[in-house]
């Protein structure tokens, strides 16, 4: 992006309606096209930004991704008065490192619900998306949690398994019962395939400590 492509945008922010803020960063990140978003922008956003009101929408994964390109502190901390981000935005900032003291304890406890929510929930496979990151920038916190899970899964994986394995169908199944123990073997696998991966993780943060 040259000279004359920030000076063009720099107006659009400065200019533009609070409600085609989210369109002009829309284009703009269309136009850089994985590139990193431009320091020279960055004030000429914040104030944009500030100056409309909070129930303006913009486009969460835009601001994650200036934050991480940018590493600002000032729009991060005004997205966060705002609620703008939500926790997958919050997760991959963590993993780009990110330097909030509080970020690992707000993903350890989502995770934890997460972990004790309803294991059909449409969230559940975010888990994953939350220990990944904490592979990657996981300290302390992240890794008190994780062996707690590891406990219990050790603790209840066993329990479902002979459950699963010596719960008989009856003598007349029905298409429904065969439905309902194809899904509980899913499940089950898919617990052990996370025991497994949080075992992994726990010993990579164990090492990077």
């Amino acid at each position: 992006m040259d000279s004359d492509d920030i000076k063009r945008y720099r107006v659009k922010f400065k200019y533009a309606e609070p409600v085609r803020l989210n369109g002009i960063l829309g284009e703009l990140l269309e136009e850089l096209d994985g590139k990193s978003f431009p320091e020279a922008l960055l004030q000429t956003f914040i104030e944009a930004y500030r100056k409309a009101s909070p129930y303006v929408y913009v486009n969460p994964s835009g601001l994650e991704k200036i934050i991480a390109d940018t590493k600002s502190s000032e729009l991060y901390e005004l997205c966060k008065q705002r609620n703008a981000l939500g926790i997958e935005q919050f997760t991959h900032l963590f993993a780009a490192g990110m330097p909030d003291p509080e970020l690992e304890g707000k993903l350890a406890a989502e995770l934890y619900k997460i972990f004790k929510g309803d294991p059909h929930s449409m969230v559940k496979p975010f888990r994953r998306v939350i220990i990944r990151a904490m592979e990657i920038n996981g300290g302390t916190i992240s890794l008190e949690l994780l062996e707690q899970i590891y406990l219990e899964l050790a603790d209840s994986i066993p329990v479902r398994e002979y459950e699963f394995n010596e719960t008989p169908l009856g003598d007349t199944p029905t298409p429904a019962d065969f439905n309902a123990k194809f899904i509980d073997g899913i499940d089950l696998n898919a617990e052990k395939s996370f025991r497994d991966e949080i075992n992994s993780i726990i010993i990579k943060i164990k090492d990077r400590l």
